[in-house]
């Protein structure tokens, strides 16, 4: 069953969209982390004590990934098993084999951004 309601389905959208981005943000600071690690260490052994740069990159990053990480993979994991349903029609949000979580929900087509689906005017 479909709700129509356009203040329900605002409220609940604007949840999942917090959501989605803390899940889909958290592998772009993974991938910072080992750049900055990469460049850090110039391709060879890393120095065993860590100079004011490497403090600056560091802190920050060790930071967001605890305080980030952990809720991304609880999120990752409820929207992969369906625990956190569509807004609009009930179900799963997204199927178990996606990388990302996408915008629109994976059988009613209800976007998070837009907060419609399509077809609907």
């Amino acid at each position: 069953m479909y709700c129509r309601d356009p203040a329900v389905l605002a409220r609940l959208s604007r949840r999942m969209r917090w959501y989605r981005k803390i899940v889909n943000v958290f592998p772009i600071f993974v991938l910072c982390g080992f750049a900055f690690g990469f460049i850090s260490c110039g391709g060879h052994l890393c120095r065993k004590n860590l100079g004011v740069f490497d403090l600056l990159w560091v802190v920050p990053l060790v930071l967001a990934a605890f305080f980030l990480g952990l809720p991304a993979v609880i999120l990752s994991g409820l929207f992969r098993n369906g625990r956190l349903k569509c807004p609009c029609c009930g179900e799963a949000f997204t199927g178990f084999w996606t990388l990302v979580v996408p915008k629109e929900c994976a059988s009613c087509g209800f976007s998070l951004v837009s907060e419609h689906r399509k077809g609907d005017f």
